[in-house]
């Protein structure tokens, strides 16, 4: 970043805080806030259009207060919420407000814009329902069950940013709203994957390489008759080579690949009882328990995939759960699916070692791996068909563990 880049980036952040600082000043309503990162406290009383800001060795702090505090009933917020809209519609960044049962009470433009969604198919409407990820991976619904505010968490599902969660309290102590503001960083991640092409090149150049090396110095051994030609050289490593090197070349254009799949309905319950009957022998190896569980209304859902592709995802991450196979405990192996509107949401979950934050943040990436022998093209591959499906995948993980996966995949409505 240049020097005016950064003078204009500083310059349109001072401009948010004064929009930010006018927007809580015209409130009208009294205002004690602390803030736990700083250990300030901000105060206004209700007549007064003046923010006081107690230093930190000023702050006194009560055992039980609340993160936002606001001497109002919750039908009165609903007004304020109203005041509140044509605010949030001017700042860049998703800002989502729900209350005590999940419902969404405000949604400001850049969401509705980045969503393609209109406010009226929003409103008091489920979190789940605009954001189409499991509730599970929902920050909203993780502060609303927990009562813990998210402090700029770094967000790697689908809808990739930085997010901050905060709870609303009315006079009683009651918890009336949660607030979202997600910094959306989407553009951004593209902008940086554009960047990492030049590294995947090298990358592909240095995996091809190995195998036509090993090819081509036997090759030449064998044509200065260093050593004889046999069959079984050429069997068991010089075509095993070149067939590892067409491997990663058509892994990679698969990766590369936009054109749309050929599909075909299927029951996904079907699919995955082929699934498991498949990896039975090598669950029973490797000594792994394989647990399947579909919700019952799952079984004659139709999904519209291509049954091999789609089976390739899924050997992939079963795969990958082996690696991960800790020697303190038996590896767990479960699939879990449910429908959720018009999609199927199926969660892969094992209790592997795991990965750490910093794997995750390349762990879709072409060449990634964490394994000495892997090409890291495998999670890679399985997203881009996964997309091709016109679903998604995201990851979640935790060192000694495990790992899960979340994936979703449209359900085919048409008779």
């Amino acid at each position: 970043m240049n020097k005016d880049t950064a003078e204009q980036s500083i310059e349109t952040l001072e401009e948010e805080l004064q929009l930010y600082k006018r927007l809580i000043a015209d409130l009208p309503f009294e205002i004690n806030y602390y803030d736990e990162i700083t250990n300030k406290q901000v105060t206004k009383k209700s007549n007064e259009r003046t923010l006081t800001i107690i230093p930190e060795e000023q702050v006194k702090i009560e055992e039980e207060q609340s993160p936002f505090y606001f001497p109002m009933l919750e039908h009165h917020f609903e007004r304020l919420e109203q005041f509140l809209k044509p605010l949030f519609d001017l700042v860049p960044h998703h800002i989502v407000i729900i209350d005590k049962n999940g419902l969404v009470t405000l949604c400001n433009q850049q969401t509705l814009d980045d969503f393609n969604v209109s406010l009226e198919n929003v409103l008091g409407k489920p979190i789940q329902d605009l954001l189409q990820i499991d509730e599970s991976q929902i920050r909203l619904l993780q502060t609303l069950r927990t009562g813990k505010e998210i402090v700029s968490e770094e967000v790697l599902d689908k809808n990739y940013g930085i997010c901050n969660t905060r709870i609303i309290y009315d006079q009683f102590g009651n918890l009336v709203r949660v607030i979202s503001l997600f910094h959306f960083l989407n553009p951004l991640k593209e902008a940086e994957k554009m960047n990492m092409i030049g590294q995947i090149s090298a990358s592909i150049a240095h995996e091809i390489r190995n195998p036509l090396t090993t090819v081509r110095g036997y090759l030449q051994l064998m044509s200065q008759e260093e050593i004889p030609i046999a069959a079984d050289l050429l069997s068991s490593l010089l075509i095993p080579e070149l067939d590892r090197a067409n491997k990663i070349i058509s892994d990679f254009l698969t990766v590369s690949k936009n054109a749309p799949v050929k599909r075909t309905p299927e029951k996904i319950a079907s699919f995955f009882t082929h699934f498991k009957n498949l990896m039975y022998s090598e669950a029973m190896m490797r000594d792994v328990e394989l647990i399947v569980a579909l919700d019952e209304e799952l079984t004659d859902t139709i999904v519209l995939i291509n049954h091999n592709e789609l089976l390739q995802v899924f050997i992939n991450l079963f795969n990958n759960s082996i690696d991960s196979k800790q020697d303190t405990q038996p590896l767990v192996i479960s699939i879990e699916g449910k429908k959720l509107n018009n999609d199927i949401h199926i969660i892969f979950k094992d209790n592997g070692i795991g990965m750490s934050e910093s794997s995750l943040r390349y762990i879709f990436d072409p060449f990634f791996s964490t394994k000495e022998t892997g090409t890291g093209l495998g999670l890679s591959l399985s997203k881009k068909i996964i997309e091709l499906h016109n679903g998604s995948i995201s990851v979640s993980s935790t060192l000694h563990k495990g790992t899960r996966f979340f994936i979703t995949l449209p359900i085919n409505n048409t008779n």
